[in-house]
């Protein structure tokens, strides 16, 4: 097999720091954007892990940051998990990036975004309530937490 030019390399080494200049990348994304800007499979390879190398690319700490992030925005551990998936995080990296992001726990954060968008929800009628318990689920928390941290159910109903 022919090894590949290294113009090619470095050519796709620049790539790389140019988009890991506007925003952090997980490898699978950096590899899915240096692929489809047509450098072959062993070009690609061999620049992450030059990269990794260079402690410039890690999808642990890449994980972290993302939910971090997230959650900061008041997205929720499904909206968090699905981000962190389709950068091509998964398993035990994004289990402990979601952990680490909801240390205060999914209660708190719930509230947290509730407070932002909707204020105090102490004397809000049921109606709502059911908005807010609406806008938790869509941004990413289960029905569970949005239900008990809107006061849905204070009243004994749905």
């Amino acid at each position: 097999m022919a090894r590949p030019d290294p113009d090619d390399r470095e050519a796709a080494f620049e790539a790389a720091g140019r988009l890991l200049a506007h925003r952090a990348r997980s490898v699978a994304e950096l590899e899915s954007r240096l692929s489809r800007k047509g450098f072959d499979a062993e070009t690609v390879a061999a620049t992450l892990a030059r990269l990794a190398d260079l402690n410039l690319l890690d999808d642990d700490a890449f994980a972290r940051q993302r939910a971090a992030g997230l959650a900061r925005r008041g997205s929720g551990p499904r909206l968090i998990r699905a981000r962190l998936a389709a950068a091509g995080i998964t398993g035990d990296a994004a289990r402990q990036a979601l952990d680490d992001a909801l240390e205060g726990g999914e209660d708190a954060l719930a509230r947290r975004t509730l407070e932002r968008r909707y204020g105090d929800l102490g004397d809000a009628d049921r109606d709502t309530r059911r908005k807010a318990a609406a806008y938790l689920v869509r941004r990413g928390f289960s029905p569970e937490v949005a239900g008990r941290v809107a006061g849905v159910f204070a009243d004994g109903g749905v």
